[in-house]
């Protein structure tokens, strides 16, 4: 018993040390190419994806309500998101592992527009109940255990607020 109880620690902790190298290695890729992440992305950054995005995120407002809604585009790379969400009257929390991209997303709105730098596993400096919507977009194959980043997301978002998942169409992840 006390045997298997260490082995199972030990494979614990070896999934916990290969996931936060994951996570390193991503942040330093996207450090990388932060300042040119739209001009590489024709398969977010076009006409047709952005207009029903737009269209997306103002039904999901719509569904919420009007006035003051409190956001986190979580992933938020270049700011895609927020950027929506700040010209349908959000305040957002510009949330990403990767220093760079909450700069680069704060720096569209300042007054509208908040940084948080994930640290790839919780988001424990967060109280519950705290936004009344989350979106990410393109992220969760980025995040090792997707599946406690969004019970995180559940647990922050306010009774009756949306947690938007959405990825672009790619052959490549679905």
């Amino acid at each position: 018993s006390e045997l298997t109880d260490q082995t199972e620690r030990n494979t614990m902790s070896n999934k916990q040390e290969s996931a936060n190298e994951l996570i390193a290695e991503n942040i330093r890729l996207h450090e990388k190419i932060a300042r040119s992440y739209d001009q590489r992305h024709n398969e977010i950054y076009n006409a047709l994806e952005q207009e029903r995005l737009s269209k997306s995120l103002s039904d999901a407002t719509d569904w919420i309500g009007s006035g003051g809604l409190r956001s986190m585009d979580y992933g938020c790379g270049a700011g895609n998101l927020t950027s929506h969400l700040v010209r349908l009257g959000h305040n957002v929390t510009a949330a990403d592992v990767t220093p760079s991209f909450t700069k680069i997303t704060t720096d569209l709105d300042p007054a509208h527009i908040t940084p948080f730098v994930l640290n790839g596993s919780d988001m424990h400096e967060i109280e519950s109940n705290t936004f009344d919507l989350i979106a990410t977009y393109s992220v969760l194959h980025h995040i090792p255990d997707y599946l406690s980043a969004i019970k995180e997301m559940i647990r922050v978002i306010k009774p009756g607020g949306i947690v938007y998942l959405d990825h672009e169409a790619s052959p490549e992840h679905w």
